[in-house]
């Protein structure tokens, strides 16, 4: 019988082959879409001649843990030296598989992934799709889901922009909250791409306006209109929903009722303990994402046979100062540090294990 294989920027990979992955990361990416200064912070835009890090630095790092999107330079990761370095740390734990989940909206380089890839022998896969609305190129406005679709296959079955380099998953799909109209268009795109082609579709979840709820359970109805496979849908920042008191415990009940859908829940902020204000351009009210302590204690609590089979764990690195050189926890963090983090909660490492390989490779795998 032939394996499944995923496509990576370098090539197909047999599913058993990917190894210890990381299911949700930003190797390259630019979100100045969302940049939102506030009282204090660098209003300019990155100035030319700067040098590598277009005058970021370690003096600003404080104050972009109480507002991520607050310097246009923390919005950006573009520096191939230093995204390979990074990585690499990765790699020397063991790391075999990154999931790069940059749409074009947000600063996708597929030529770089590669290189990266080929540099250190990563195996990395990119994906197709878009954004939330807020990053849309105003094509998306007057494209309709067919078309949509078919740029979709284009780049999973021919590639991205003439380099022969092919996506080997949809996502991350953006959605607001509430989800747009057009975020819809590309959620049901989404859909049909992912029966055409048998590749998983990631979905990116944003925080709810006061007093609203999450959106899940409405982004897997609208992918489930159209046919998809819902278990190999990965709901992402799902650990966004923790938060200490009444709303930690309403959050578990929440992520059960997800995971009766057959979803994965992506845990995939490991390392965010960031305080994002509200603003022009945050379309959410202002929010802390959870600590890690916080995260482990929910996996503990939640640990089961069902939820076991549908966590997967990642960073989400994608601002500046998240990176080690600048005093962040990088790509290497959930094979350097997490596991004993979860230890202190009775979480073993085959638990682990499960997560960050055995999920990957089941949600990878052929559709239903």
């Amino acid at each position: 019988m032939t394996s499944k294989t995923v496509q990576s920027v370098t090539g197909a990979v047999p599913v058993e082959n990917l190894g210890t992955v990381l299911s949700h990361e930003h190797l390259f990416i630019d979100l100045t879409s969302h940049w939102q200064p506030t009282d204090g912070d660098d209003p300019g835009p990155r100035p030319d001649g700067a040098g590598p890090d277009g005058g970021f630095g370690w003096g600003s790092v404080g104050s972009l843990r109480r507002n991520p999107f607050g310097q246009v330079d923390n919005l950006i990761i573009d520096d191939l030296q230093a995204t390979t370095e990074e990585v690499a740390k990765f790699r020397d734990l063991g790391g075999t598989t990154i999931v790069d989940l940059t749409p074009p909206d947000i600063g996708r380089d597929v030529v770089s992934l590669k290189a990266v890839a080929e540099a250190t022998g990563l195996q990395i896969v990119c994906g197709s799709g878009h954004y939330i609305f807020l990053a849309h190129p105003e094509r998306i406005a007057g494209a309709d889901v067919g078309l949509l679709t078919d740029e979709l296959l284009a780049e999973l079955e021919v590639g991205i922009d003439g380099t022969g380099i092919r996506s080997g998953v949809i996502g991350e799909i953006g959605t607001s909250n509430p989800i747009h109209p057009d975020e819809e268009k590309v959620l049901r795109a989404a859909a049909r791409a992912h029966r055409q082609a048998d590749v998983p579709i990631v979905v990116h979840l944003s925080p709810p306006p006061r007093g609203g709820g999450w959106k899940g359970a409405e982004a897997l109805d609208i992918l489930g209109s159209e046919g998809a496979d819902l278990t190999h849908v990965l709901l992402a920042h799902i650990d966004n929903m923790l938060a200490p008191g009444p709303i930690f415990e309403q959050a578990l009940k929440d992520q059960r009722e997800l995971l009766a859908r057959g979803c994965y829940l992506g845990y995939d902020g490991f390392g965010k303990e960031h305080y994002f204000p509200s603003g022009n351009t945050t379309p959410y009210p202002s929010f802390w994402c959870p600590s890690d302590q916080i995260r482990a204690q929910a996996i503990a609590l939640l640990s089961d046979r069902d939820f076991d089979d549908h966590l997967m764990l990642s960073h989400d690195v994608c601002f500046r100062f998240e990176l080690t050189r600048f005093g962040g926890f990088g790509y290497s963090y959930l094979l350097r540090t997490v596991p004993k983090i979860l230890g202190d909660y009775g979480i073993g490492t085959d638990q682990v294990k499960r997560w960050l390989v055995d999920n990957p490779a089941r949600f990878f795998g052929p559709l239903a």
